[in-house]
């Protein structure tokens, strides 16, 4: 198993293996690829600050070329932001492999304990599960493992939960209930999507969370298609974030804005997301935050481009000040020649003091500046990596490391992340 150790929760810990019997891959593969991912929780833009303390918390997507029939996994603890959403812990998994008859993609997500609007929704565990199938001849994809354990609403269980249920939550909105969405003709594409839990806010509340507002609980897509890609992405972009190895902090800094470029890339459509007050954490906030991918094959030259843009950015009481932060990496290979190049051109820090001494927007790439008390920043931070085969790119503008006790009482071992992308491609 491959496990990733989640940055932007306040508890940090491994994931247990999902023990799933499936077929070991063969020499000669069935032909197609895989797709799909899975997260504990997320809230849209709308919801401003609750979106950005929820992130898309333990997000797992599936390669497309599958993980070998191994379980990848990620998991989260203590993700919350106050009343309005809660979990104790999230499990999110993606199991894919094929031999040459047969292919599968499995995507999973478990959250233990969850509670809602003040208790108002809870369960004392919510899994979703997305499993796609396919053969040499059909497809089917299903979400009929999904289950809840001791859910209620408005404190009245809710047994044997239908597909798509709807219930009213007076003086709130409502919630649909394991919301089940498929697609494709099951013979060349195959997908299915699965949330638990659906909130919609459409009311304005006691509790003041933003009409417009939806989060999801339980997130698990799945998919197979037969017509293999060339040329696969890789990437995304979030505009801030805060990561802590102390188990004393909570989750208040997940990605705000995140977004995700898939293997398929995005048919050289730009696809955007934003959320205002990008962060409203001890130690970082900022005001709007715009991010964006691309992905997408011209003739001979396949492209990966992420975008992050975060304005009125202070940090550490004010120690890191910033106009606007700006981080692109783009990312190009040219299957004629199979050769890779990198570029961060429109990267900038407008605006940018540190310690009170203003510093150039285009400041040297890999710039430290110390901050006494508190640890040190990184600049511009920018790294770059490739194979005979592929190529990927990746820049945070503002990287600031806590390793001494300060006076702000931020964990030593926080990071935090302002105007992030990372991009990739690899031809296949």
């Amino acid at each position: 198993m491959h496990s990733i150790r989640v940055l932007g929760t306040a508890a940090i810990s491994l994931l247990a293996v999902l023990a799933i019997s499936a077929p070991t891959s063969a020499a000669h593969d069935l032909r197609g690829t895989h797709g799909g991912n899975a997260y504990g929780i997320w809230a849209n833009a709308a919801s401003g600050s609750i979106a950005t303390e929820l992130g898309r918390s333990a997000f797992q997507p599936c390669p497309c070329k599958g993980t070998d029939g191994e379980v990848r996994g990620i998991s989260a603890e203590n993700v919350t932001s106050g009343n309005t959403a809660r979990t104790n812990r999230i499990n999110s998994t993606a199991k894919a492999d094929k031999t040459a008859t047969s292919a599968y993609t499995m995507m999973a997500s478990k959250a233990d304990t969850t509670s809602l609007l003040n208790g108002r929704i809870t369960a004392n565990f919510i899994k979703a599960v997305a499993r796609t199938d396919a053969t040499t001849s059909r497809m089917h994809s299903t979400a009929k493992d999904s289950q809840f354990g001791g859910l209620q609403v408005l404190g009245r269980p809710v047994n044997n939960v239908l597909p798509n249920t709807t219930i009213p939550i007076p003086g709130f909105g409502h919630v649909l209930l394991r919301e089940v969405d498929r697609s494709g003709d099951g013979v060349h594409r195959s997908i299915v999507r699965v949330n638990m839990i659906h909130l919609f806010i459409t009311q304005a509340n006691t509790m003041h969370v933003p009409v417009g507002t939806e989060i999801v609980v339980g997130h698990a897509k799945s998919a197979y298609r037969s017509a293999p890609y060339k040329t696969l992405f890789n990437g995304y972009a979030f505009a801030t974030s805060g990561t802590t190895d102390s188990s004393q902090a909570n989750n208040h800094s997940g990605r705000s804005a995140a977004i995700y470029l898939g293997c398929t890339g995005t048919d050289g459509v730009t696809v955007s997301n934003d959320i205002n007050q990008s962060s409203a954490v001890q130690g970082l906030r900022s005001g709007t935050g715009f991010t964006s991918v691309l992905g997408g094959v011209n003739g001979s030259i396949a492209r990966a481009v992420t975008k992050s843009t975060v304005s009125d950015v202070s940090m550490l009481g004010g120690r890191i000040k910033a106009d606007e932060v700006r981080g692109v990496a783009r990312t190009t290979w040219d299957r004629s020649t199979n050769r890779g190049t990198n570029d961060f051109s429109g990267s900038q820090l407008v605006g940018l003091r540190v310690n009170g001494v203003p510093i150039d927007r285009n400041v040297a790439p890999n710039t430290r500046v110390n901050l006494p008390g508190i640890g040190y920043v990184l600049l511009n931070h920018r790294t770059t990596s490739s194979t005979a085969d592929s190529t990927r790119t990746a820049i945070t503008m503002i990287e600031v490391h806590v390793t001494a006790t300060n006076d702000l009482h931020l964990p030593v071992g926080s990071t935090f992340l302002v105007g992030v992308a990372h991009s990739g491609v690899t031809s296949n």
